[in-house]
């Protein structure tokens, strides 16, 4: 992910990252600008490794200094802003400022009012050179989860302004996957991808659920916000690691979507090491928001560890064979040994390590 200057004021350092991304990058997501000549998608894909280019989208909440949400949606739908029973709008508990709010949608003509945004802005909206450009061919759903209504991430909970009753994860859960279908088909029909943080909530448990399942059929990258720490960065425990781990292998066997895990929390070897014990061929994929080092970039670029010989194991360490390397991985508070290549391979405790013949 690229958050940097706009491109009509890029720095030398600025151009630098961008044209490394150029060289390595799948999927680059930007930040929106004001003008078209200030946005970077059109010079990330020229000529370049990038098949798709996008704004970060923060699907899940919409900002109160949108002139769109003063000047259209607190006047004309306020029923759309999610509440609490005393008329409080609903916030993140992550967001001390409460610069942003939910919308609900439960009501179709939200639902189809947010996709239709992002393709044609209403008068007034901010943002309106990234969708002038409309070179960008990628939307980033972030704070997408279908998040929990226990005061873990919303700051209160809500009522549904469309029954008038508490809103409950099965039905807020419904309504965002209604969203989803629409914005689905609305994806396909503009050659759009959709690559949604579904899996980053630290206290998302339920997993696999038929909402999840469908989810992940719906979207075509399902990114691991943190895989092997906490959104603080501290290492989870082994257990918490293996679930993780699980799920990212669940997802590249049997969905739509391409698991993706993070590089950037934690250990960029040990969170890699994780990634390609539970990746399919062609099934996974790393992101990291700060752009990685030269080291890093040209390990990825340049490692082939052939095809896996089936699937991951703990023998001592976690491990897996592939068929030109050996990816061995310790999620334990205590180190751990496996021989491999007539040598033994000792891990320290959170720790991962990628091996090529």
């Amino acid at each position: 992910m690229y958050v940097g200057s706009t491109r009509d004021n890029a720095s030398a350092a600025d151009l630098d990252r961008a044209n490394k991304m150029r060289g390595y990058c799948d999927v680059v997501f930007t930040w929106w600008q004001n003008l078209p000549q200030q946005t970077w998608c059109p010079y990330i894909m020229q000529n370049s490794t990038v098949k798709a280019c996008g704004p970060y989208d923060n699907d899940g909440y919409i900002w109160k200094s949108d002139p769109v949400y003063t000047n259209y949606i607190v006047p004309q739908k306020p029923n759309w802003i999610l509440k609490n029973a005393s008329g409080t709008p609903v916030g993140d508990m992550w967001d001390s400022g409460k610069t942003k709010t939910v919308v609900n949608m439960g009501f179709p003509e939200a639902r189809q009012w947010f996709i239709n945004y992002f393709k044609s802005p209403p008068p007034g909206a901010i943002w309106t050179g990234t969708f002038k450009e409309r070179v960008w061919s990628a939307r980033w759903l972030d704070d997408f989860a279908i998040r929990p209504i226990n005061n873990n991430v919303w700051d209160m909970a809500p009522i549904d302004g469309v029954t008038g009753i508490t809103l409950t994860n099965d039905v807020w859960q419904g309504y965002r996957l209604q969203k989803l279908r629409a914005l689905r088909a609305d994806a396909d029909a503009n050659n759009i991808i959709l690559l949604a943080n579904l899996l980053g909530d630290p206290f998302w448990t339920n997993y696999p659920n038929p909402n999840y399942t469908e989810a992940l059929n719906l979207i075509d990258y399902a990114v691991f916000e943190i895989l092997v720490t906490n959104l603080d960065r501290n290492p989870v425990s082994e257990a918490e690691w293996l679930r993780r781990v699980k799920n990212f292998q669940w997802i590249a066997k049997n969905s739509r979507a391409v698991p993706v895990g993070t590089t950037e929390y934690g250990d960029f070897y040990y969170n890699l090491a994780t990634v390609l014990l539970a990746c399919e061929p062609g099934r996974c994929a790393v992101w990291q928001q700060p752009l990685m080092t030269d080291a890093q970039i040209s390990f990825i670029k340049n490692l082939d560890l052939g095809t896996p010989q089936g699937d991951f194991g703990k023998a001592g360490c976690y491990v897996r064979s592939w068929t030109k390397g050996f990816v061995s991985v310790n999620p334990m508070d205590v180190s751990c040994s496996v021989p491999w290549n007539g040598t033994t391979v000792t891990l320290q405790p959170k720790s991962g390590k990628v091996l090529v013949k």
